[in-house]
Parts: C-alpha cells; structure tokens; sequence
C-alpha cells in the first residue's frame, strides 16, 4: 500500500481493510508493538488484540496501557474461539444479534514469519549509509531489542546501551536512518517476491 502516515497513525491498517473490502468495525487487528495498538485504536477497529512476546523488551502492561482490548502471549491462544470469546467481551451480542468479523489483520512479523535477519542486514547497511558506526550488535542481540519496537525506539535504545555511538545518532539521523531502512527492506521484500504479504 502507498502510506504517507507511519504507525501510531491508522493510514495503513485502513487502507489494508479497504484493499481486503472490509470494515474496520468489523475487523480484528493483532500487533505486537504499542503503535500497532495505539493504530488500531485510531482506525477504530472492532478489536485490538495485544500479542506479548515473552522476550519483547517492554512489559505487558505497555499494550494494555496503549489501548488493547486484550492482551495475548502464546500464539496458540489466537484460536478462532478465543478471538470470537474476546469479541463478545467488547461486543455483548443483542438476542438474536450474529457477530460479524470481516477479517482479522496480523501485524506479528518475527512471530507469523521470520524477517529478524533481513531487518538486521537492512539496518546495517542503513548505519553504514549514514557513517554511523555500531558497536558489537550481533543478530543475537539485535532480536532481544526489536521485538515489538519501531525502528527509531530501537535505535534510541541501541544507543542507550552504547551499541551505538551517541555522538553520532542525533535526532535527524535517527530520523534519516529510520527512512533508508524503512526503503531497503520494502525494496529487499519485493525483490525476495514478498510483494503479496503485507508488511507495515
């Protein structure tokens, strides 16, 4: 989708529910970061479920605090009972009322598929395009720090752990950065023939 507005701005779950001909009253959005939730939320989605990885480096409660209507942490719990339980609960059905979902939206990349490495890579190079020099971040300890972070959070934390020079990482290169790799990865996704998952 061509977005303008990134997270917490709803543009691009809106658009997706327009491309999938879906209200979003009628749609569950699922995401694993606090600005998917604080997204959905704006979108005015029918249900925001939380997904709380249990190595994610922020708390539960940061969903919760962010507006989720419920928050998971196996992705064996994301059962269409337990979906239609959750519904319910924000949703009270009427006598003789059906619930309706349209379509669920998954925001839950390095959970549904594995794209930890190519956003290492994609981040790396982005440093390096910017003269930016990283301290010892390995791919190890890079997926400690992302889960459910947007990029510049995540470069504001490499940087507190001094895996990344301060000097160096000002406002408007953490801006810059966030950019060119936002740009890699899109174009790295469409070349990999990726083209056809939704990725946000």
């Amino acid at each position: 989708a061509d977005v303008k507005e990134p997270r917490p701005d709803p543009e691009i779950l809106v658009k997706i529910a327009g491309q999938l001909g879906v209200d979003p009253a009628e749609t569950i959005v699922i995401g694993d970061g606090t600005i998917d939730i604080q997204a959905g939320k704006a979108g005015q989605f029918g249900l925001v479920v939380g997904m709380h990885h249990p190595d994610a480096p922020r708390p539960k409660a940061g969903l919760e605090a962010a507006g989720a209507d419920t928050v998971m942490t196996e992705l064996a719990e994301f059962t269409l009972r337990q979906l239609q339980v959750a519904w319910a609960v924000k949703h009270p059905p009427q006598k003789d009322d059906q619930a309706i979902v349209s379509a669920v939206i998954f925001d839950l990349e390095g959970q549904l598929v594995d794209a930890s490495k190519l956003h290492y890579e994609k981040l790396l190079e982005s440093l390096e395009e910017h003269h930016i020099n990283s301290h010892g971040l390995t791919p190890e300890s890079f997926v400690g720090y992302t889960i459910g972070r947007p990029t510049p959070e995540l470069l504001r934390a490499l940087r507190e752990e001094e895996l990344l020079s301060r000097e160096e990482l000002t406002a408007e290169k953490i801006e810059a950065v966030t950019q060119t790799k936002r740009e890699l990865f899109n174009a790295a996704i469409a070349g990999e023939g990726w083209e056809r998952v939704l990725v946000f």
